[in-house]
C-alpha cells in the first residue's frame, strides 16, 4: 500500500508538467522492459481516517488484493515540437494465468478503457513518446478465496499478457518488447492467452474504477474511463483476432 501512495504522488507531480502536450496518432503497447516473469497479489486497504472509523473495525470493506501489471506505451505524433504527448483513449485487455488451490491453473481476463495517458519524448527519438505504468487488477476477498482455496492460500500469477486497441485497431508491440511473459519453468506457446477460454475462472476481477479504492489510489494508475464505475468497452476488435483459437483445447496453449 505504501508503494501505491508513492506512485500516486509521483503521478500527480508528473501530470502537472504535461499541460503543453499533443495527442498521439499511432500507438504500440507491450509489457514494460522490467516486467518480471511472475506476479503476486498484494493486499490493499482503504487509508484509515479516524473521524470515519466504525468502532473497532479495521476496514470499511472486505479485504481486497491488487495485481499490478507493468505495461509500456510507445506513441508517435504528427509534430515533434512538444516534449510530451497524450494517449487520449486506449482499450486494454489483460490476461492472467494464475496457480492456486492444489496447483490448478485458471485464466483471468479484464478489459478496461484508459484516457489521457501521459507519455514523454525519449532522448534521441524525435517524435517518439514513451511511458510505462502499472495497470491494477483488483480481486475482492471472494475471488481470491475461489482461486487460492482459502483466505490463507497463496496465488501465483505465472503468466500474463496484454492486448491493446487504439483508434479501432489492435496495437502492435513496441520494438524489442513483448506482449506476454511467463515463468521459464512453464512451457507455453506465445499465443497462450488467445487459447485459454476453457480455463476461464468464474472469479471476478475489477478495474480500480469499480472498487472502493478509486478516490484514494486512482492517481497511482492511468486514468480509467469512466473514473468511477464499470468500464464501457468494445471488445469486438480483439475478438476478430481470436476467432482462430475459439476451438482450442485446454492443452493447446502448451508447447509440444
Amino acid at each position: 500500500m505504501k508503494n501505491i501512495l508513492l506512485t500516486a504522488i509521483t503521478a500527480v507531480i508528473c501530470g502537472s508538467t504535461l499541460l503543453n502536450a499533443e495527442d498521439v496518432t499511432k500507438l504500440r503497447v507491450g509489457l514494460a522492459d522490467n516486467a518480471p516473469k511472475t506476479l503476486a497479489p498484494q493486499p490493499v486497504a482503504i487509508p484509515q481516517i479516524p473521524a470515519l472509523a466504525a468502532g473497532k473495525r479495521k476496514d470499511a470493506v472486505d479485504d481486497w488484493y491488487v495485481i499490478n501489471v507493468p505495461v509500456q506505451f510507445v506513441g508517435t505524433a504528427p509534430s515533434s515540437k512538444e516534449k510530451n504527448a497524450w494517449v487520449t483513449d486506449v482499450t486494454l485487455r489483460i490476461h492472467l494465468r494464475a496457480e492456486g488451490k492444489d496447483g490448478k491453473s485458471v485464466h483471468l481476463t479484464k478489459t478496461l478503457a484508459l484516457s489521457d495517458v501521459p507519455l514523454r519524448s525519449g532522448s534521441g527519438d524525435k517524435g517518439s513518446y514513451k511511458g510505462s505504468y502499472n495497470i491494477g487488477i483488483f480481486l475482492p476477498q471472494r475471488s481470491y478465496e475461489m482461486i487460492a482455496g482459502s483466505e490463507k492460500g497463496k496465488i501465483k500469477v505465472f503468466a500474463y499478457a496484454v492486448e491493446a486497441a487504439f483508434n479501432g485497431e489492435v496495437c502492435k508491440r513496441p520494438k524489442d518488447s513483448v506482449v506476454e511473459t511467463h515463468d521459464s519453468s512453464v512451457k507455453l506457446k506465445p499465443t497462450w492467452y488467445k487459447r485459454s477460454k476453457s480455463k476461464a475462472s468464474s472469479a471476478k476481477v475489477y478495474a480500480i474504477s469499480e472498487t472502493p479504492f478509486a478516490p484514494y489510489y486512482g492517481a497511482a494508475y492511468p486514468r480509467p474511463n469512466p473514473i468511477y464505475g464499470a468500464p464501457v468497452v468494445d471488445e469486438s476488435v480483439f475478438d476478430k483476432g481470436d476467432e482462430a483459437g475459439d476451438g482450442a483445447s485446454e492443452s493447446s496453449d502448451a508447447e509440444s
